[in-house]
């Protein structure tokens, strides 16, 4: 296994936790964690909107029209 393979792994399974810990989580509380992340982000001073919305747009595709108004309202705010 290569550097760039352990990565990928590494970033898979990194996804596959996010995963775990999100997927029973309602809309609402999504919003709340989003915010409640990039706030203390913001804080830090570990904020990164761009590497946000790139995160975001691989998963827009995924979600209803009405999900992506409201994400990109809310990015808009940030």
């Amino acid at each position: 296994m290569n550097i760039k393979d352990f990565k990928t792994q590494k970033n898979e399974e990194q996804v596959k936790q996010t995963y775990d810990k999100y997927k029973n989580f309602s809309q609402d509380q999504l919003m709340q964690e989003l915010l409640r992340t990039v706030s203390i982000q913001k804080q830090n001073g570990t904020f990164d909107k761009q590497q946000l919305t790139s995160m975001l747009s691989m998963i827009m595709p995924s979600l209803t029209k009405e999900q992506q108004e409201r994400i990109q309202v809310l990015l808009n705010n940030l």
